[in-house]
């Protein structure tokens, strides 16, 4: 898709437009091979060499769109952080080759459901009590199905991830020009990006945050670039890799429209009906899968349908609020340390009394114990 796509688009773009594309393709040849139960290799390999077929076709009949603006050199310094940022994917891609998935989560449900995915040739729902296999979103879990089914194996799960970061770096490098950013803060940009902890993390691991921060990204750039189409993509993917996005998704675009609106080149219209696009057909057969079991879209709001720790605040209200701030917060703030870690504790219990919050309330916990029977 890449190549398809560079002859009509400089290739950071090109890269995260066959990025969103390949994310739309493959949950739609999911959806539409699992409705006749025909997710194998066979049926993958048929429907994957019909897109790079198109790819290719679509490179020959391009027209290349005007003459590719100048770009500013890049000095010493900004040819070593990119070597730095390169030296980086190299060894996460390695680590994401070599090293089979590990992770809790990935053991406990992204990896099973891609299991009984491929078993049943479907993903469709199937009997479990851990209801995480079947109603969180399958984004992630829908492209380990491919490698897994493609390989025999297990050896492909992690390069979701690993792909996520090569394109998340890109698309970041891409917001940052899109903001007036010349070549050195592009670098920032990326570099930033490359060496987020819990990102190098996440980019050897078979889970799907960095999946969801990918698309997240690509929304970003689309909408900022005024592509409402790619902008819709980029959302329903979002939502369809990750619960998360429902959180930030809303904020980002309205911060990118704001932005366009000063512009004065904002399309509410063409953005809207985008959006609302690309969610219902990208989400839509997973919210009819989700909504015929629990009668929510998002499916039940506990692992177990049972209303025990469940993922919701029991109690709305600012204390609630204040109290998962302190909380989260001193969390981020976790050291090595047992001394620190203490402090942080410490404070932390300090400030909720200090607030007049009970720091043992599990009203306001969002995984909260169950409710006791009222006589």
């Amino acid at each position: 898709m890449v190549v398809g796509l560079h002859k009509t688009h400089r290739w950071r773009e090109a890269a995260l437009r066959a990025l969103v594309l390949f994310g739309a393709l493959a949950a739609l040849i999911t959806e539409s091979l699992g409705a006749f139960g025909l997710v194998h290799r066979g049926s993958l390999c048929a429907a994957w060499g019909l897109a790079i077929l198109a790819a290719v076709v679509h490179r020959r009949r391009a027209a290349v769109r005007g003459p590719v603006p100048c770009r500013r050199p890049m000095g010493v310094i900004d040819w070593l952080l990119s070597a730095c940022i390169a030296t980086m994917v190299l060894i996460v891609g390695f680590i994401a080759l070599r090293s089979p998935p590990n992770s809790a989560d990935a053991m406990a449900y992204h990896m099973p459901r891609v299991v009984y995915w491929a078993q049943q040739r479907s993903v469709d729902f199937f009997p479990t009590p851990y209801f995480n296999q079947i109603t969180l979103p399958p984004f992630a879990e829908y492209v380990m199905m491919h490698g897994y089914v493609l390989a025999g194996g297990d050896r492909f799960a992690n390069l979701g991830q690993f792909l996520a970061m090569l394109g998340s770096i890109l698309g970041v490098s891409l917001i940052a020009r899109s903001l007036s950013a010349g070549p050195r803060g592009q670098t920032l940009a990326a570099l930033f990006c490359a060496t987020l902890p819990n990102g190098i993390l996440q980019a050897s691991g078979a889970k799907n945050d960095y999946l969801a921060a990918l698309w997240l990204v690509a929304m970003v750039y689309f909408a900022l670039e005024g592509r409402p189409a790619f902008t819709g993509l980029a959302l329903g993917l979002a939502l369809l890799t990750k619960a998360t996005a429902y959180l930030f998704a809303p904020f980002l675009l309205a911060a990118v429209l704001v932005l366009r609106r000063r512009h004065g080149d904002l399309r509410p219209r063409a953005f809207a009906i985008a959006c609302l696009a690309g969610v219902a057909v990208l989400n839509g057969p997973h919210y009819a899968r989700n909504f015929r079991l629990s009668g929510s879209i998002l499916g039940y709001d506990s692992a177990q349908g049972d209303g025990r720790f469940r993922w919701r605040n029991e109690r709305l209200d600012w204390k609630a609020g204040v109290s998962n701030l302190l909380r989260h917060t001193s969390e981020q703030m976790g050291a090595w340390s047992p001394e620190w870690n203490r402090a942080v504790y410490d404070a932390c219990v300090r400030l909720h009394r200090w607030a007049g919050i009970d720091p043992n309330d599990l009203a306001g916990d969002a995984l909260r114990a169950p409710a006791k029977c009222q006589s």
